[in-house]
Formats: C-alpha cells, structure tokens, sequence
C-alpha cells in the first residue's frame, strides 16, 4: 500500500476500554488498520497490563507493544466529571 492510500479504517474513533490481553490486541490491530483509538485507563492502577513482565526503561515492554497507535487518557468513573467525560467521548465513538 502506497503513503497516498488511506487505510481501511480511517476516519473510525474507538473508544478502547478495555485491559490486559485480547481487547487491547484488537484495539491495536484497529489503530494499525487506520482508526483512531483513544485508551482509557482507570486511575492509580491504569491497564494490568502495565505490571506485565520484560520492562523497557522502567515500563512494560507487553504493555508499550500492545498500546502503540493509541491515544491515552485517564478517567474517573466514579467521579461525575469523569462519568460525563466517558458519555462525551463515547458519543464522538464509532466503537466502544
């Protein structure tokens, strides 16, 4: 595929809430087919991914492979503010 071509799932917005194994593998392979996924993470603990063995300056090697392309956020969910920012971006989403 050329530079010019666009991806086949370009312009998709996924919402990626997932942690740890298959959602976050299949959220990358979006990302890498063209989408635009945002990750939200819980706060304090984030993705149980983050833990997983082999680190890389201090950071899960697992977890930087299997979250590249992605945008990060934290949120809140137990907090209001945070609740109306997940319904926010959740109704920006082609997939959640």
């Amino acid at each position: 595929m050329s530079t010019t071509e666009a991806l086949p799932l370009a312009g998709i917005r996924v919402i990626d809430y997932s942690h740890f194994l298959a959602g976050p593998y299949l959220s990358r392979c979006l990302a890498a087919m063209g989408a635009e996924v945002i990750k939200v993470e819980r706060p304090t603990t984030g993705d149980a991914g983050r833990q997983h063995a082999c680190f890389v300056n201090g950071q899960s090697g697992y977890y930087l492979q299997q979250n590249m392309g992605k945008q990060g956020l934290c949120i809140n969910l137990k907090d209001p503010r945070g609740l109306e920012l997940m319904h926010k971006l959740v109704d920006t989403a082609d997939v959640f």
